[in-house]
């Protein structure tokens, strides 16, 4: 016979486990901003007092779906991992496995990987902290490798980035496919000739194995670590630069998970209406910041790019230009790469947008990939990202060569790993002239 503590504990985890199905039901039909307490608790049939004994609002609920979301799946590949027969074939199901997991639950898998920047820096740090349970086990893989699976420090959390943008992307062609079959009154067609998922996931990761990876680790070893660099080259005056100042102090403020037009006004010292009618509330602000860094940063990574010798180079010298324009100025670069979902409207339009200036600049004139090829964009994209984002909180500023490092990552599904890693050492080399 159960004890009551142990009844008690069971009817929590049924109750938040009820909860967490009813937001996200609430969001796959409603979307973020469209959902709260009350639907939730409508839909769970539990009362607004139980909703409160679990959680303090909706956002601490949906982290909660978030945590458990990135859980469940991790579960689903581990499962699979076991499944398997040698390593390639254990691989191979593990990947199987999670594609399977997420379009099997795509309302939760929606509602994490295409809502959290909505919810907030909350669920969007629930996200990431989630991932990097992934990149852990993802190592552990590597280390089950007979052979060894020689790779950058950087890869797991690359390759986590690359694969999460991927099914992120996947799954918002299922929804615009799924609308537009509503809109119509039609059933849902898939195109022909349909992406093997597993297997281009598969190709992605296996193209970060380069036996010849020491080379790269012993030129990192052998250079110091990358200082940062001069001051901000942006300046501003007049209200202007009161109300940036006031901007730049309240979306660094620990522990703020918003920001209102109120507020800021108050920062900057000027009055709503002014900061309305002249900055365009906190949204225009954030923007203009954010359209002023994007901008020098351009401007730097082409530069960088159309002064190389090669396309090779050429990305060498642009991730290295894209790392410095996150070291020149700290509080600027954490604004831009890690607090936008304090003002989510910003967050969705302009998240991934420094990341995708560099990849912008450096696909000009790459070649077809020879990994992945369906999926290798986009994979890049998202392993750039999540790359420089762990840069700029500083988590990686003891990893020597990390620039070095992340162009291998860009480079090795394009030239193969062996080559990603000679083109590397290369530039480097030019580099240093």
């Amino acid at each position: 016979m159960r004890s009551p503590s142990a009844n008690s504990g069971e009817r929590e985890r049924r109750e938040r486990e009820r909860l967490r199905a009813a937001l996200v039901a609430a969001i796959a039909d409603h979307g973020w901003q469209g959902s709260g307490v009350a639907e939730v608790c409508r839909r769970s049939g539990l009362s607004e007092r139980a909703f409160h004994t679990h959680y303090d609002d909706l956002p601490s609920c949906f982290e909660d779906v978030c945590v458990t979301a990135m859980e469940e799946a991790r579960a689903a590949a581990m499962a699979g991992w076991r499944e398997g027969h040698g390593w390639e074939g254990r691989l191979h199901s593990a990947c199987a496995a999670l594609v399977a997991h997420v379009e099997g639950s795509s309302d939760l898998a929606r509602a994490t990987l295409l809502e959290s920047l909505r919810a907030g820096p909350g669920a969007t740090d629930a996200v990431r902290e989630a991932l990097s349970f992934n990149e852990r086990a993802l190592v552990m893989a590597f280390q089950l490798h007979p052979n060894g699976f020689p790779t950058s420090r950087l890869t797991p959390r690359g390759i986590v980035g690359g694969v999460r943008r991927v099914l992120s992307k996947r799954l918002e062609a299922q929804e615009g496919v799924e609308h537009h079959a509503e809109r119509e009154g039609g059933e849902t067609e898939r195109e022909g000739g349909e992406v093997d998922l597993t297997e281009e996931i598969v190709s992605w990761i296996s193209c970060f194995r380069a036996p010849s990876m020491r080379r790269l680790t012993q030129l990192a070893a052998s250079e110091s670590p990358m200082a940062r660099s001069g001051p901000s080259r942006r300046r501003y005056g007049g209200e202007l630069a009161q109300v940036r100042k006031a901007l730049i102090h309240a979306m660094l403020q620990e522990g703020r998970q918003s920001l209102e037009g109120e507020t800021l006004a108050r920062f900057a010292g000027v009055s709503e209406e002014r900061l309305q009618q002249a900055h365009r509330g906190v949204e225009g602000s954030l923007e203009s910041l954010v359209g002023h860094f994007d901008s020098d940063a351009f401007q730097a990574i082409f530069a960088a790019y159309i002064n190389a010798e090669d396309w090779p180079s050429g990305v060498h010298a642009s991730v290295h230009a894209a790392v410095d324009e996150i070291l020149r100025d700290s509080d600027l670069s954490t604004i831009r790469m890690l607090r936008l979902p304090l003002v989510p409207s910003v967050a969705v339009e302009h998240e991934g947008g420094f990341s995708q200036i560099l990849l912008d600049v450096v696909s000009r004139h790459a070649p077809a990939p020879r990994y992945a090829p369906a999926i290798a964009r986009e994979a890049v994209a998202g392993a750039v990202d999540d790359v420089l984002r762990w840069r700029t909180a500083g988590r990686s500023v003891r990893v020597r060569g990390f620039a070095d490092q992340l162009s291998f990552i860009l480079l090795a599904p394009y030239l193969g790993p062996e080559e990603a890693v000679s083109a590397v050492l290369e530039a480097s080399k030019r580099a240093r002239g």
